[in-house]
């Protein structure tokens, strides 16, 4: 698993725990698509290989694998009667779906001293429910954090792998990952979703390889593009706005790149000032870098041109100092 070996090991500890009886439930929580189904199955392997080499756990629990596989019914109400009357180790998948649909029966399965209960919960379903002070499963928490851009490249890398035809090489082209990494946001199911997104928008348009250009005509058709790029602009700094919209008044009016000591001049303030907020601009890819001779130019980044266009119009038009 991509960036879980610390959680891994947090949740074997806590099962520890709960094999012991010093724990009676733990809960993961994390919103949709960031892996909790597939983390809760590792850990379910990783319970039946240690009831294998352990007989005496077989004696003490029945292991028992719940999720919303199976179609919500009568099966449920009948086969929560019979986990009471028995020592169980009981996980649930979709904790939240089957408590919203079982909510009596299962917090009657949470009190019992013989059942312990490892569960997933969307965690914008747990917290709705904590807001609104509706009873939750007294349990003990912890949240799967979203993935690195890192992690979300190894994650592409190895899929790719996995699913080459006729031994081509990779259709996707190394930027158009760094691309898809980001804005997926560090969620694997909206990462291989998008991926899935292009591979089609390759196929309609016979397309040999998906470039970054692909990745942006994919991801503005469903949203997510822009999206992403809202969210950068904004979460900027009152400082870091006022370069951007400088930059892009001079831009448009000396139709090229700006030097970081044209910008600090305008602005009236130090060149070590502008670099520092043009670096941080530069690593939310939200500016252009060129090199002319010896001079660093900067511009902004044509993809997102049009959306900055758009946002310095909202923004208050006498911003001033930095």
């Amino acid at each position: 698993m991509v960036e879980r070996n610390k959680e891994l090991d947090e949740a074997i500890r806590y099962i520890v725990d709960m094999i012991n009886g010093e724990l009676s439930s733990l809960t993961i929580l994390g919103f949709k698509g960031i892996g909790k189904t597939h983390f809760i199955l590792n850990l379910h392997i990783i319970l039946k290989n240690i009831f294998s080499r352990e007989p005496d756990l077989f004696k003490k629990f029945d292991l028992v694998f719940l999720t919303t596989l199976f179609e919500f019914s009568e099966f449920y109400k009948s086969y929560f009667s019979e986990i009471k009357k028995k020592d169980t180790f009981l996980i649930i998948d979709d904790g939240d779906q089957i408590w919203q649909k079982y909510p009596y029966e299962l917090k009657e399965l949470y009190d019992k001293k013989n059942v312990v209960i490892l569960s997933t919960w969307n965690s914008s379903r747990w917290n709705s429910l904590k807001k609104k002070s509706i009873a939750l499963p007294r349990s003990k928490t912890m949240i799967l954090k979203k993935i690195s851009p890192k992690g979300c490249i190894n994650i592409m890398k190895s899929r790719l792998q996995k699913n080459i035809i006729d031994k081509k090489r990779w259709p996707f082209t190394f930027d158009a990952i760094e691309l898809l990494a980001e804005l997926c946001d560090g969620n694997p199911y909206t990462l291989m979703n998008t991926a899935d997104k292009c591979l089609n928008y390759a196929l309609e348009k016979k397309l040999d390889i998906i470039d970054r250009h692909s990745v942006i005509a994919t991801s503005t058709d469903i949203g997510l593009f822009s999206r992403n790029v809202r969210k950068k602009l904004f979460d900027l700094t009152r400082s870091q706005l006022t370069v951007l919209k400088q930059i892009w008044e001079m831009t448009t009016s000396y139709k090229r790149g700006i030097t970081a000591s044209e910008i600090a001049k305008e602005l009236g303030i130090t060149r070590s000032a502008v670099v520092q907020h043009l670096r941080n601009l530069g690593k939310k890819q939200i500016l252009h870098v060129s090199r002319v001779k010896k001079e660093v130019l900067y511009s902004i980044n044509p993809d997102i041109l049009e959306y900055v266009e758009k946002f310095i119009q909202l923004i208050d038009e006498g911003i001033e100092g930095v």
